[in-house]
């Protein structure tokens, strides 16, 4: 699936760094010891060096450099009983953090992705938020675009909307709720789904 987020990413609340080179790329995949997603090299090399949107709900996707960091430090962490992380983004919200789950590679290199709390990643803190990047990238900016316009409207329509985004951009996750808490797992659970994912 292809991505065009571009009419998505734009305004004044939107922040993003300059397009990324093949080198730079190359770089980070020798710091993580593992390859990034076609999805992801694309995003960076077409659109810019990550991106927030700074809106009601916030989203990041992070600079190449704070993805580096951010998962080495993730990896190091005593209490993470995941090492097969790449942590690239985050919510603005209690540290949750958006994370690919490497373990479950697919044969067009693109990983799940998980979405993580810190507060209990030891525990049940995990949710397979999407089957892919392309799929995250177009669930989620649209969200939160619509979303932050308005508490009103996230109140009244944000549920439905949500639903109808996962339906059109990611079928293979049936997520009913923007509410990730609610629906968090254990990692042994989280492997199931993943398991489950690649069966389809």
């Amino acid at each position: 699936m292809d991505t065009d987020i571009s009419s998505v990413l734009k305004g004044p609340s939107i922040i993003r760094g300059p397009a990324v080179t093949e080198d730079r790329l190359a770089r980070a995949e020798a710091e993580i010891g593992c390859p990034l997603p076609p999805s992801y090299r694309r995003l960076f090399l077409e659109y810019g060096d990550g991106f927030e949107m700074q809106l009601g709900n916030w989203l990041r996707v992070s600079s190449l450099e704070t993805m580096v960091a951010d998962t080495k430090e993730v990896r190091e962490w005593a209490i993470c009983p995941l090492k097969d992380l790449i942590v690239f983004g985050g919510t603005g919200v209690d540290a949750e953090m958006w994370a690919f789950y490497t373990a479950a590679k697919a044969p067009n290199g693109e990983y799940p992705v998980v979405w993580v709390t810190p507060g209990s990643i030891d525990s049940n803190g995990y949710v397979l938020a999407n089957s892919g990047f392309d799929a995250f990238l177009n669930v989620w900016t649209r969200f939160v675009a619509r979303m932050g316009r308005s508490a009103p409207i996230m109140a009244v329509l944000g549920e439905p909307f949500f639903r109808r985004l996962y339906r059109a951009f990611d079928r293979k996750r049936n997520i009913r709720s923007s509410d990730f808490y609610k629906q968090a797992v254990a990692v042994d659970e989280l492997r199931k789904q993943i398991d489950a994912l690649k069966d389809e």
